[in-house]
């Protein structure tokens, strides 16, 4: 799946393109190399390794809901290697491409060697996996190189791209083709790639399949009149409704006794709470009024205080010598 960075720079505008992300890589029209240790693998063994990418590209097609067999078919298209049992190309998860022709290995490990080998030279365009999923450009979607070259994960986060792509484009024959690339003439060639694979695995021909990966026609929109709103009988029935629906409320409140309990502790508090004030109330009150007395008689100078003792002493005389004269 190589990257046509011209469409992006047109589709999505300056300074967005560079951003887009798209599986790159070389597609299984390319001869492959295959590693002295698949030799020696037996068929049991080869086996099951093809059935890694079919059950993990098979899986995602039902959870993700692409088309039944196309990721197997995208799978052939991107890892496939010839297998002399059954006759046909079939995908190889141990797959790594970089720039050329990928190279078939027998087991995860050899192939994580490969691609350790590729970093420590500094190369970063390498597609891995069943789906062959560019590091360069998808990288970030994975914790780890180990992560994207599992069979499962590899082909969910194809499906996703897939499923993408399919939204950008209408149809899935188109998005089969841009999972490879942009450009129109690339997009062509690797959609037709898949097609056969596809059909072959379908057995169906050729022409069928690309009228279900043509882009679903649009729907005519069916006509219809909208009726007037009664304005006034939708207001007197939301009215009813505002009515029937406090009332109901009301009479569950009423019959629930943790309700009931609730609104008596809420009264009992707010009581509390006006007592507690008017007693607030009262002590400020009686503080200012003594305050008030204090200030007073502060304000006292001395003259008046000793003309008030003066004239209580001159009435305590006059009522001595009046009781006095009474006897």
């Amino acid at each position: 799946m190589n990257i046509d960075m011209k469409f992006w720079w047109r589709f999505f505008g300056v300074g967005i393109g560079a951003a887009v992300l798209m599986l790159a890589g070389a597609a299984q029209a390319q001869a492959s190399t295959t590693t002295p240790g698949i030799s020696a693998m037996t068929a049991a063994e080869t086996e099951r390794t093809h059935q890694l990418c079919e059950r993990a590209a098979s899986r995602w097609e039902r959870i993700s809901e692409v088309p039944e067999k196309l990721l197997q078919a995208i799978s052939m298209t991107e890892s496939g290697r010839w297998s002399a049992t059954h006759k046909r190309v079939r995908a190889w998860p141990w797959t790594v491409t970089s720039g050329g022709p990928g190279t078939y290995f027998p087991n995860k490990a050899a192939a994580m060697r490969e691609v350790r080998r590729l970093q420590a030279k500094g190369v970063q365009n390498i597609d891995v996996g069943c789906m062959q999923v560019n590091m360069q450009y998808h990288g970030q979607h994975f914790r780890s190189v180990e992560d994207a070259m599992d069979p499962d994960i590899n082909a969910a986060y194809a499906a996703k791209f897939l499923i993408s792509l399919r939204e950008n484009t209408g149809s899935w024959g188109e998005a089969a083709g841009h999972y490879h690339s942009f450009t129109p003439e690339r997009t062509m060639y690797y959609r037709g790639k898949v097609e056969k694979f596809w059909a072959s695995l379908n057995g169906q021909p050729n022409p069928g399949l690309a009228r279900r990966m043509a882009p679903e026609p649009e729907k005519t929109p069916s006509t219809f009149t909208i009726a007037p709103i009664d304005r006034a009988r939708t207001a007197a029935l939301n009215a009813r409704f505002k009515t029937l629906k406090t009332a109901a409320r009301q009479l569950r409140d009423d019959l629930d006794p943790d309700v009931k309990r609730a609104r008596q502790m809420e009264a009992w508090r707010n009581a509390r709470g006006r007592s507690e004030q008017l007693q607030h109330l009262l002590t400020l009150r009686q503080a200012e009024l003594q305050a008030r007395r204090e200030r007073e008689l502060t304000e006292f100078t001395k003259d008046d205080r000793e003309e008030s003792f003066a004239e209580a002493r001159r009435r305590q005389l006059a009522d001595w010598r009046a009781h006095r004269a009474a006897n």
